[in-house]
């Protein structure tokens, strides 16, 4: 069933002020309006997009300063999923972190297994050491079925790296239990293209989609984080270069010059901070989507164009478990956030952009001249062509004048 949009009437609310929380105001109104409704047909809401947009920043800020102001008759808990923070819970307002090993088999069930612990502790359950899984998840969900006066929000973040989790609870029928629940509510985060979960209450979850700041919030963040006051062309240098996303703000303000090319590295380092990988790994992932966002879609074809002594594949496919590219048009795209900066980089510092560009140049020509390609596709490679002949030849006019 095609999913629907969080759409309520926005409240007259005054500004909400907390640390760096910023330009979130109206999505905080529309989840405690879907909150405060009791007992509503659907009881899911999956907060979508780019890494870097604020997700995290969001579910925090929710469960930690909105949700505890709503009464003693609503609680919640934050569940955090990520391969690089600790396993256990944080000593406040009932957080867990669940550590994720998505490069690697770990025991099936252990993300669901900690999160049951924590949940009988969190609501003083006294789970008996011999009780197996469908029976602790069967004490969760009778505990929770019989106080139907308190609403329990369950809070998932964790982005690409939760979907085995989740999974795992899922075919459990952990969530399916839960869901069936009048008073139990779900808040998931997601990054790339809308997933199909196998459970109908998530799927025709309300979303709720984060877009990218515009000026006058990147402003109102500048002064929350603490940062001097910056004039005009900076903050509009640094929405260029950060098309908006809050991620990159302190990078950007805090920098001499925004457009350097360590602070562009540092920007791209940032959004790599989730990654699983050693140091090496990261530089040869960097190496790989600065060479592909040439593209504007790409596939197997275009990395063994590019690099054809690498198994297309299997780079694809890790690539793919960094959460930073999702199919989209027929082929895969690089998360706007770091595209635009990627793009950057190449043309300013990356010496071998001449030589990629036309080597994507060459591939785009010769798919485009084979007798299978009809006319519509035939013209959208001719587009392609034309703008990255362009990119060419005006970097270098450019290069040959310094």
């Amino acid at each position: 069933m095609a999913e629907r949009d969080l759409k309520s009437e926005r409240k007259n609310e005054s500004q909400i002020n907390s640390g760096p929380f910023v330009g979130r105001e109206g999505e905080v109104i529309e989840l405690k309006n879907f909150l405060n409704v009791l007992y509503p047909r659907n009881r899911v809401v999956r907060v979508s997009g780019p890494r870097g947009s604020g997700k995290s920043t969001l579910l925090t800020y929710l469960h930690e300063n909105v949700i505890p102001k709503m009464g003693s008759n609503c609680v919640s808990t934050l569940v955090r999923i990520s391969p690089n923070d600790p396993e256990g819970s944080h000593n406040k307002q009932n957080r867990l972190h669940i550590k994720s090993h998505p490069t690697k088999d770990v025991k099936e069930y252990r993300g669901l297994n900690t999160l049951l612990d924590f949940l009988a502790s969190q609501y003083k359950i006294d789970f008996d050491f011999n009780l197996v899984l469908p029976e602790r998840i069967d004490s969760i969900v009778k505990y929770i079925g019989s106080h139907r006066d308190t609403r329990f929000v369950l809070i998932i973040d964790g982005g690409f790296n939760s979907r085995k989790e989740i999974e795992n609870m899922i075919k459990k029928s952990f969530f399916g239990n839960l869901l069936t629940l009048e008073n139990f509510y779900l808040i998931i985060s997601e990054e790339g293209r809308p997933r199909t979960w196998p459970n109908i209450y998530v799927n025709e979850g309300i979303r709720l989609k984060l877009e990218p700041f515009k000026k006058p919030e990147l402003e109102d963040q500048v002064k929350k984080l603490g940062i001097p006051t910056i004039n005009g062309d900076k903050l509009q240098t640094i929405h260029d270069i950060g098309k908006g996303y809050p991620i990159f703000t302190d990078i950007l303000a805090k920098a001499k010059d925004p457009l350097s090319k360590e602070t562009l590295v540092k920007c791209i380092y940032r959004l790599f901070s989730e990654l699983p990988y050693n140091k090496n790994e990261k530089n040869r992932i960097f190496d790989h989507l600065k060479a592909l966002s040439v593209f504007d879609t790409f596939g197997e074809a275009e990395v063994r164009a590019l690099f054809p002594k690498a198994n297309a594949r299997e780079e694809i496919n890790k690539l793919w478990r960094t959460g930073l590219i999702s199919w989209k048009d027929g082929g895969y795209k690089i998360d706007p956030s770091l595209k635009a900066i990627l793009d950057l980089y190449m043309d300013m510092y990356d010496p071998t952009v001449l030589l990629i560009l036309g080597k994507a140049i060459e591939h785009l020509k010769k798919l485009s001249s084979e007798k299978e390609i009809i006319d519509r596709f035939k013209r959208k490679y001719e587009e392609k062509i034309k703008a990255l002949i362009d990119r060419y030849d005006r970097l270098r006019k450019d290069k040959s004048t310094h």
